[in-house]
C-alpha cells in the first residue's frame, strides 16, 4: 500500500547525498520515520541538540543512547506504534 501523497516514508536516509554534521535541530512531524532512521540521525549529526517526532506510525523500539549525544531537548509525541523507548543522554534536560 503506498503513503498517502501528502506523506513522506524515511527508511533508510541516503548516505551520501547530505552531510549532517552540522544539523542542530531536527523535527519530523507525521512521517513514516523507522527506529533505524532516527538511530541514523543521532550517529550522523554529532551536534544535535533537538530531536521532535510527532505522529509516526513506523517507530516501534527506539534506543537513544550514548554518552556523546548532545541531545537537549526531545519530543516524542504521538506515536501510537512505540512499544519500547529506551532513553540515555546525559545532556538532556527536555524530554516530552
Amino acid at each position: 500500500m503506498q503513503p498517502p501523497s501528502d506523506s513522506v516514508r524515511i527508511d533508510q536516509p541516503p548516505r551520501m547525498l547530505f552531510d549532517f554534521k552540522s544539523l542542530k535541530a531536527l523535527s519530523l512531524k507525521s512521517v513514516r520515520v523507522s527506529d533505524g532512521a532516527i538511530e541514523f540521525f543521532l550517529h550522523n549529526c554529532p551536534l544535535l541538540e533537538q530531536l521532535i517526532v510527532h505522529e509516526s506510525i513506523k517507530l516501534s523500539r527506539l534506543e537513544i543512547c550514548g554518552s556523546s549525544l548532545k541531545l537537549k531537548h526531545l519530543e516524542i509525541v504521538s506515536c501510537r506504534r512505540l512499544k519500547s523507548l529506551k532513553v540515555s543522554a546525559p545532556r538532556l534536560f527536555l524530554w516530552i
